[in-house]
């Protein structure tokens, strides 16, 4: 679940340890033909993230691996740009790829992709259109993504004023969820889209 990690800051390599040629080598290395090689900056690049380190990679350098036919080079991306959103990084996130992703087979990159959306929302970046990918995944088998999904749309209600009627139906039921996650999670949704007049006042 995407979620911060607190790291071992001797077990990473700072940022400032990485010379220019090493971060144009991470950059290649991302988009290796070879899954082990491309596995292994991700989870490079995951580390300089959760240590919040800046070293200029920008968003949309990830959209083709966001497309990948291997899953995991999927989860992998996913989870970066959430990331990268979270850390405030400045770039061209992609919310068409954001989207599309929410319709993926791999229940983890489902989440992945409701959670940068709503992380995307706090760049101030997002559109009301979102909500109709987000809304299908609040019927989610998965708890996980239910409660994402939930979430991301109460961050842009929250960061964006952005929430539509079409929610409410699926949020209220799940406030009542066995899942404490979704409880919370849509609880949350429904407080920030009354918040912005979209459930109607008693």
């Amino acid at each position: 679940m995407p979620k911060p990690v607190d790291v071992d800051p001797n077990s990473l390599m700072k940022v400032d340890q990485l010379t220019e040629e090493e971060v144009e080598k991470l950059k290649c290395e991302l988009h290796s033909s070879h899954r082990d090689r491309r596995s292994a900056a991700f989870e490079l690049l995951h580390q300089l993230l959760k240590d919040r380190a800046i070293f200029g990679l920008s968003p949309s350098e990830l959209s083709s691996e966001l497309q990948n036919a291997d899953v995991e080079t999927r989860k992998q991306a996913s989870w970066a740009i959430g990331k990268m959103a979270q850390n405030k990084l400045p770039g061209d996130y992609s919310l068409d790829l954001m989207e599309l992703l929410t319709s993926d087979p791999d229940p983890e990159v489902k989440e992945n992709a409701a959670w940068a959306i709503g992380e995307i929302a706090g760049v101030q970046i997002g559109r009301e259109r979102s909500i109709a990918f987000l809304n299908l995944l609040l019927a989610d088998e998965s708890f996980e993504v239910k409660g994402m999904a939930a979430w991301g749309i109460g961050r842009l209600a929250d960061k964006l004023f952005l929430g539509n009627t079409s929610s409410l139906t699926p949020l209220v039921k799940m406030a009542e969820d066995q899942s404490e996650f979704v409880r919370k999670s849509a609880r949350f949704a429904l407080e920030r889209l009354a918040k912005i007049g979209i459930i109607p006042r008693p």
